[in-house]
């Protein structure tokens, strides 16, 4: 299976979604392990989850950049990428054993753009996952920002726009997984629905 884009999904919890994802071509999956969240991953889940999937990168998700417990972690979890939420200095970028995703959760334009100012060449991707759905406006803003920065978009996306956001040049675009109804039992609708759009036809 093949997409016409880079994807990745996010918070992934379980089987069902990391083989239907990565049966459809998705190239990278996304763990929650902050150990508060209720969807945190443990060691055992994470083996247990990604030794049934191959060729898919595998992202540790981080809420905030603690140096000393993204090494604990690394030690425990084969990550190929971590991904923060915020990062406090600079310095943390190049220090990180793991190339670094910048996700930026806020709508306020002047801050998103001095983080791409700010960080800008080194993360291999930003990640833009607003708490809430984007305005048009700030959308349209990021579709400029497109053409200049490496933007994942994980917001706004519908089967219906899906081919617009394509052609906009975004560098790819984040769906986020789910609890299963119960063990091996999962609704794929919305999930499905995006990745079938995506999907190159032969």
């Amino acid at each position: 299976m093949a997409l016409k884009c880079l994807v990745k999904i996010s918070s992934v919890n379980n089987l069902s979604d990391a083989r239907y994802a990565a049966g459809m071509g998705v190239e990278l999956m996304g763990f929650d392990l902050n150990p508060d969240s209720e969807h945190f991953v443990s060691p055992e889940q994470f083996n247990a989850i990604t030794s049934w999937v191959s060729g898919v990168k595998f992202v540790g998700e981080f809420d905030h950049y603690d140096a000393a417990y993204i090494d604990e972690v690394l030690a425990q979890y084969p990550l190929d990428y971590v991904q923060v939420t915020h990062l406090v200095e600079q310095s943390n970028l190049f220090n990180c054993p793991r190339p670094v995703i910048i996700k930026i959760d806020h709508a306020d334009k002047m801050s998103i753009k001095e983080v791409f100012e700010k960080f800008y060449p080194h993360p291999p991707w930003f990640l833009m996952e607003p708490q809430q759905e984007m305005s048009d406006d700030l959308l349209k803003w990021c579709i400029q920002m497109a053409s200049q920065y490496p933007i994942i978009l994980g917001s706004n996306l519908t089967v219906d726009n899906i081919d617009h956001l394509v052609d906009a040049g975004f560098s790819g675009f984040a769906l986020r997984g789910g609890n299963e109804i119960r063990p091996g039992f999962k609704n794929f609708d919305e999930l499905a629905d995006i990745l079938e759009a995506l999907e190159i036809n032969d």
